[in-house]
C-alpha cells in the first residue's frame, strides 16, 4: 500500500493507495519475481545514485514537510546550489571518468511521481540501467525535467545509458548518494551488484 512521497516502485508495479485492490491481487495470487540491487551493502529496489539527485535527496530529509510540493520546491532550489563532480565509474567491460551533473543507478524506470529517469529499465529483466547525465546550461533544466516526466528521456549530448548485470564500482569526490531516495554517505568505493530475482511481490490485476 502506497504510502511514501514520491512511490517511484509502486507506481512501476501499478501499486495504488486502494487496500480493496490490493487484497482482490492478494487473493488472486499471481506474482512477479523482481531483481534487487546490492549499494554497499544496503538493499535499493528502484533507484540508487549520486550528483544532483542525492543532493535533494539529503536537501529534502532537512525538510519538515513532505510530499510534492515540498518536493519540487527542493529540486528548483537545489538547482542553484549543486555543482557538478568528478567520478570514475569501473564496469565489467570499460572505465569511465569524467565530470557528472548526476550518475544515477536504475532498477525501474522512475525516481517516482512518475519522473522517468531511465525509461527502458525493468525490475526483473536481469538488468540494471546506469545513467551518466553530463553538466548542462541552465536554460536546459526546464527541457530535461519535461523529458523526464513525459518519459522521452534518451541517449544524446547530455544523457548515456548504460546497461550493465555485472558489479560496478563507482570512485568519486561527491560523497553524498541515495537510495530509493534515502540520503547516505560512503568513504572510499561505491560499489553495485545486481541480484535477480530476489523478491517475490504481488502482480496487480
Amino acid at each position: 500500500l502506497p504510502t511514501g512521497s514520491g512511490n517511484g516502485f509502486a507506481k512501476e508495479l501499478h501499486f495504488k493507495n486502494n487496500l480493496k485492490l490490493l487484497l482482490n491481487s492478494i487473493y488472486i495470487g499471481k506474482t512477479l519475481n523482481v531483481d534487487l540491487l546490492d549499494v554497499n551493502n544496503h538493499i535499493c529496489i528502484n533507484v540508487s545514485g549520486l550528483g544532483f539527485d542525492s543532493f535533494v535527496a539529503h536537501s529534502f530529509q532537512k525538510k519538515g514537510k513532505r510530499g510534492f510540493r515540498s518536493y519540487i520546491s527542493t529540486v528548483i532550489k537545489s538547482a542553484f546550489q549543486f555543482s557538478p563532480f568528478d567520478v570514475k565509474i569501473t564496469t565489467s567491460k570499460l572505465e569511465i571518468t569524467g565530470r557528472y551533473q548526476m550518475v544515477t543507478i536504475a532498477n525501474t524506470r522512475q525516481f517516482g511521481n512518475n519522473a522517468f529517469i531511465s525509461p527502458a529499465s525493468k525490475p526483473d529483466d536481469g538488468m540494471f540501467e546506469i545513467v551518466l547525465v553530463k553538466p548542462f546550461p541552465f536554460y536546459y533544466y526546464p527541457i530535461f525535467i519535461i523529458r523526464m516526466f513525459l518519459g522521452n528521456l534518451k541517449n544524446s549530448k547530455y544523457v548515456k545509458y548504460i546497461c550493465e548485470k555485472n558489479s560496478v564500482s563507482i570512485i568519486s569526490n561527491y560523497k553524498k548518494y541515495h537510495i530509493d531516495g534515502d540520503p547516505y554517505l560512503f568513504h572510499d568505493v561505491l560499489n553495485i551488484k545486481m541480484l535477480i530475482n530476489k523478491i517475490k511481490i504481488i502482480k496487480i490485476e
